[in-house]
Order: structure tokens, then sequence, then C-alpha cells
């Protein structure tokens, strides 16, 4: 049977595969989450209710099922009165996911918010709302922007009520997101690659990979002092002097020594 796996879980896979494959495998072995982790979801949830507040006449998809999520979205994408769509499902290549806002505009097209409780945009958001792009876009709706919605740093309480207009800044991504799809999609077929491994190849794969890890410490070394260093990657191409460089060589390389190509 086919794996499909959720966006948290391609975030997982993007911190480290190794995370993905036991968050899917053996999911009875993740920790409970502590109370700060648990106030840190709180946040989110209560900043994402407060975002639905520019989205008058937003609907929200209120179905725990990922078949039944997705047909109910469809219904209200086919019906021009919904103005906004929230946590609206879609699923494409194995990947599912739940979009916090989806705003039909006046021409028929439609803009893909992502919301964050955080008051800057960080760099793992771009994959956020990348995976989000291309599972919406593959499913035939027509995407004018994908966009992230975050606290304005610069908002100033006055009491009262909170000016929700001036709360949040909305910053659109499409064009940055457009250019990570080859990498997004390198990423996204390695993590499908990996969880279909049997438990004992994916430990043979894991101590291969420290063994890798123990002998390009001294490159890694020379990376750090910022000194041109090259190895022989999957392509025998010469990789140079950064960092993201190096982890990307070194995921190629894993992937190699077990038969996959890009």
């Amino acid at each position: 049977m086919p794996i499909t796996i959720s966006k948290s879980k391609y975030m997982a896979g993007v911190q480290c595969l190794k995370r993905l494959y036991w968050q899917v495998h053996e999911p009875e072995l993740a920790g409970v989450p502590d109370a700060a982790a648990v106030a840190i979801l709180e946040q989110g949830r209560e900043v994402g209710r407060l975002a639905r507040q520019l989205f008058a006449g937003g609907l929200e998809v209120r179905a725990g099922d990922s078949e039944q999520a997705i047909r109910i979205t469809r219904e209200l994408i086919a019906n021009p009165e919904v103005p906004a769509i929230f946590e609206a499902a879609f699923e494409d290549g194995g990947v599912f996911v739940r979009v916090d806002i989806l705003q039909r505009r006046r021409d028929g097209r439609w803009r893909l918010v992502e919301v964050k409780s955080t008051a800057d945009l960080k760099e793992q958001y771009l994959d956020d709302v990348a995976i989000q792009h291309r599972v919406v876009s593959r499913c035939g709706l027509d995407l004018a922007s994908s966009c992230l919605m975050h606290v304005n740093r610069n908002y100033a309480f006055q009491g009262g009520s909170i000016d929700v207009r001036r709360f949040f800044k909305i910053r659109n991504l499409t064009q940055r997101i457009e250019r990570l799809q080859p990498k997004l999609t390198f990423q996204l077929r390695s993590e499908l690659r990996v969880l279909v491994m049997p438990a004992q190849c994916w430990c043979s794969a894991n101590n291969w990979l420290k063994r890798s890890m123990s002998s390009l410490r001294g490159m890694n070394e020379d990376f750090d002092r910022g000194r041109r260093s090259t190895i022989a990657g999957a392509d025998n191409r010469a990789i140079t002097d950064s960092r993201p460089h190096f982890c990307l060589t070194l995921g190629k390389l894993f992937l190699s020594h077990f038969g996959y190509r890009q």
C-alpha cells in the first residue's frame, strides 16, 4: 500500500530522514510533549483563529478523516459564494496537506496563506509553504500566490481589542518557493524512498551514514574555517565551501549508496 505523509512529517524529513522514518513506523516511541510545547501549540491555534478574522465569510473544513476533508474542500471550492476556506485539504504524490487559509480572488484564482505565530520569516517556513504550493497546484487549483502571514513585530497594542490588520504582516513567497521546487522534488523522493526501506535496511543505512560522517569530519572543519575544500560527490563534481552544499552532498552519497539516482 502506498505511503502517504502529512505536511508535518514531510517537514520532519527535511530536518532529519531518521526522524521521519521513526515517526511513521514507530510513532509510539515519540515522547509526550512537555508543557512548553503544548503552550506553543495553543499559541499557534490562537493566532490562527485571529488571522481568520481578516477573511470574513470563510468556512472551515471540519473533518478528521482525510478523504472526507478532501471531498468537503472540493465542494467549497466549487461554490462561488464561499470567499475563503480554512483548513482546506489536498493530497498529491504521497503528501497530504491542510492549508490554513485559502482565499478566493475576484478573478477566480486563489491565494494560499500559511499562518505562523512568530514575528519573523524563518528559512524552514519556505519549505513549509513550498510543499503546500506544490500539492495544491498539482490538484488543479490555480494559485495566484502563496504567502506567509506572521505577527508584525512593529505592532504596538494600545489596549482594547487587537487591530487585526495591523497585527499581521503578509509576505508573498511565490517566486522564492517556485525556485525551491527542484530541491523539493529531490527531498520528497528521498523521503518516500527511505520510508519503504525495511527496518534492517534502515539500520544498515544509518550505520553507514555514521561512518561517512566520521570520515568527513575533517572536511567539515575545513568548511568552518572557510577554506576551499572539495569532495568527490555522487556525480564526481567538485562541491565547494558551504555547509548547505556539504549536507546536500552527504545526502546524495547516502542515497546513491542504496541505488538511488536523482
